[in-house]
């Protein structure tokens, strides 16, 4: 895989991440092809795939609920301004920015582990499409 196959999918100020992206990808494919033996059929690539993109999947989730509850202190926070008691107000505002930034930190870490799922689903792809279909074309 090289940066250029992702030259169609986007401008100029995309290509610094592309190589970023690409990099990280064949790393991961490296590190897969000398910890596991080689995909040894369509069957078992799919099987692969699926588990990694489920995995993917459930980190997502984490992520779009952390985002959910963020709102949910948000508007927490759009409801109390009505309150008139200026010591309540505060203290409710540094318990409201302590929530928001407990959420936004998990938010963050489930981000990240999103990502990384999504570079080994894209290694997973790339080891598919050489140890699949590479056979299936020698086979025909």
């Amino acid at each position: 895989m090289s940066v250029s196959f992702f030259e169609n999918y986007s401008n100029d100020d995309d290509r610094n991440i592309n190589r970023v992206i690409c990099d990280l990808v064949m790393k991961e494919l490296e590190f897969a092809e000398t910890k596991y033996p080689s995909i040894n059929s369509a069957w078992e690539g799919y099987a692969i795939l699926k588990e990694e993109v489920e995995e993917t999947n459930e980190e997502f989730i984490i992520v779009k609920e952390m985002l959910e509850r963020l709102w949910k202190e948000i508007r927490a926070k759009s409801d109390s301004n009505t309150d008139t008691d200026a010591s309540h107000s505060n203290t409710a505002f540094i318990s409201l920015f302590n929530k928001q930034e407990i959420i936004l930190n998990k938010m963050t870490l489930h981000v990240y582990f999103t990502i990384k799922e999504l570079i080994q689903v894209m290694a997973m792809v790339m080891r598919y499409k050489k140890n699949v279909l590479k056979n299936m074309e020698g086979t025909t």
